[in-house]
């Protein structure tokens, strides 16, 4: 009995190392080794006189291999692909809806870049991308500031102004510009011309501003027989450098639900603050067509 017992053990333990050892070559057989791709970030280009000032704020790329999605990554990045051989690489671009960081989406009015790229494993393929925009938009509102200024005074404010001075100039010879002083605490403009956009369809603003004080991003609505309504859309915050950012217009313009509409840009400058100066330019409406 007691050899039986010390058989069946030593059987047990090789059958054990038996099973692990063929369990880890079927493991390593199937192994993928990967190819790599290097995402460069976008190159943005634009019709200068049709789509404005060619900035952009592309953050992030949606990948895709042969219509598969791989992910959404912050370029540039190196990205390991499970495949080899002929493949199509699609790249959508990618922003920050309203400046946060957590609302990453691909932005629809962007075009997608396509290539077609032989995979070898290991290797490391490097994609330029570029993108433009797309043909199915309409700009509502187009301005740089060349040769005017799209905004109003209002009761409560000087209008904003133009600055040639170079150094507060984001593109070309102007930009949009508002200063602010003590007792003058509220600032308040409205554009001059208003918006008519399609029931359904999507807007963004797109700007290009720099500024030592917090805004606010106001949408005003326009209907007959009703008294004109503003709604609050988005506070954007002081940045010393030029930065761009991206607001959707569309919750708003969905509920507010006027026959036209009228973009508001507000200040307020805080009590501890003697004065303040905000600077616009390149500033877009679009709308999906």
């Amino acid at each position: 009995m007691i050899k039986f017992k010390h058989s069946t053990s030593i059987f047990t333990l090789l059958l054990s190392l038996y099973l692990f050892i063929t369990s880890c070559n079927i493991i390593n057989a199937d192994e993928t080794i990967p190819s790599y791709i290097y995402i460069q970030p976008f190159t943005f280009t634009t019709d200068l006189e049709t789509q404005g000032f060619a900035s952009s704020k592309i953050t992030d790329g949606w990948v895709y291999l042969n219509d598969n999605p791989i992910g959404v990554f912050e370029l540039p990045a190196q990205i390991p692909i499970l495949a080899s051989g002929d493949n199509e690489i699609s790249i959508l671009p990618g922003i920050k809806e309203n400046g946060i960081s957590g609302t990453a989406i691909n932005y629809q009015f962007y075009q997608s870049y396509l290539v077609s790229i032989n995979l070898e494993e290991k290797n490391i393929d490097t994609i330029y991308p570029t993108t433009n925009y797309i043909d199915d938009i309409d700009f509502e509102l187009l301005d740089r500031f060349e040769l005017g200024n799209p905004f109003l005074a209002t009761s409560e404010s000087d209008a904003a102004v133009t600055t040639t001075l170079d150094a507060n100039v984001f593109e070309g010879l102007r930009s949009g510009a508002v200063y602010m002083e003590q007792p003058d605490y509220f600032f308040r403009c409205v554009t001059d011309d208003a918006f008519y956009f399609s029931p359904g369809k999507t807007v963004y603003l797109e700007l290009d501003y720099k500024c030592d004080i917090n805004f606010e991003i106001h949408l005003r609505a326009n209907k007959i027989g009703f008294p004109l309504i503003t709604s609050y859309v988005l506070t954007i915050t002081k940045k010393d450098d030029w930065n761009k950012i991206y607001v959707n217009l569309t919750p708003q313009i969905q509920f507010l639900d006027g026959d036209s509409y009228n973009l508001e840009i507000h200040a307020f400058l805080p009590s501890d603050q003697n004065n303040a100066s905000l600077y616009f330019d390149n500033i877009k409406i679009i709308e999906q067509n």
